[in-house]
C-alpha cells in the first residue's frame, strides 16, 4: 500500500489519526489507530505496554463529535471525528460494531515499530454518538472547528 506509507511518512511527529481499511479475515471494514511519535517516545510507550483508550462525546448545540483520547506514560493525544462527513460516518461505524482496537506505533520515518490490540470499549459511546449525530441537521465544516476550539 504506497499511499499508506506516504501518508505515515509525512504525518507528524505527536499526532493520532485513524484509518478505515478492509479487513483481511473478514471483509468488513475496520478502523484503526495511528500513533505517530518520535523513535524515542515510541521505545517507551512500547516497552511500558499499557495504553488507555477512550472516547467522550462534545456537543453544543446541533453540532457533536466524537472525541479519541489515548494516555500512555504521561503523553496524552487526541483525534475528533466528525460523523457528518463520508470518513467520519465510515469511521464511526466501525468503532460501532469492531469487536477490537488496534493501536499502531508510528515511528518518525513512517514504518510501524509497534502494536497494540485490545477490546473495543468505545463501542457503546460511538453508538450513543452515532445516535446523537444522526439526530442532529446537517453541520458545516466551520461549524465543527469551533466545536473543537470551544472544547480546548
Amino acid at each position: 500500500m504506497p499511499g499508506v506509507k506516504q501518508y505515515l511518512q509525512h504525518m507528524p511527529s505527536g499526532q493520532l489519526a485513524s484509518m478505515v481499511f478492509k479487513s483481511e479475515s473478514s471483509e468488513e471494514n475496520e478502523l484503526i489507530l495511528l500513533l505517530k511519535e518520535d523513535n524515542c517516545i515510541i521505545k517507551e510507550l512500547s516497552s511500558v505496554g499499557l495504553v488507555c483508550v477512550w472516547v467522550t462525546i462534545q456537543e453544543v448545540v446541533g453540532v457533536a463529535g466524537l472525541v479519541v483520547e489515548l494516555v500512555a506514560t504521561g503523553h496524552h493525544y487526541e483525534l475528533w471525528i466528525d460523523y457528518k462527513t463520508a470518513y467520519g460516518k465510515k469511521a464511526v461505524d466501525c468503532l460501532c460494531t469492531q469487536s477490537s482496537v488496534r493501536v499502531d506505533f508510528v515511528g518518525t520515518d513512517g514504518e510501524i515499530l509497534g502494536q497494540i490490540v485490545t477490546s473495543n470499549t468505545l463501542k457503546d459511546t460511538a453508538i450513543e454518538y452515532r445516535e446523537v449525530a444522526e439526530g442532529c441537521d446537517e453541520w458545516l465544516p466551520a461549524q465543527f472547528r469551533q466545536l473543537k476550539r470551544s472544547a480546548n
